[in-house]
């Protein structure tokens, strides 16, 4: 149930907030590994900094992020090309 959270969001949040034009993809790569899974999202367009908590709580959106942190057991974004990774222990 985890993994099916995370990767909700982490696309999401991709289609989203990344300005992808119409004909635009995304890459979605799941690794399952001994004791992790990881997970990419790789978008076209350029690089984001993680964004700071700041949705009062009641807001109804802006808390994709925040669930994926609870989740994860790390996390982060890269670039060139510009992908956010979620690696979840089990």
């Amino acid at each position: 149930m985890d993994l099916c959270v995370v990767v909700t969001e982490i696309v999401s949040n991709a289609v989203r907030h990344a300005g992808l034009a119409p004909d635009d993809r995304l890459e979605l790569a799941i690794d399952e590994r001994p004791h992790t899974v990881r997970v990419e999202v790789v978008q076209p367009g350029p690089p984001f900094t993680i964004p700071r908590a700041t949705s009062p709580m009641d807001a109804a959106s802006g808390w994709g992020l925040l669930l994926v942190q609870r989740v994860a057991s790390r996390w982060g974004i890269a670039t060139n090309p510009t992908r956010v990774w979620v690696e979840i222990d089990h």
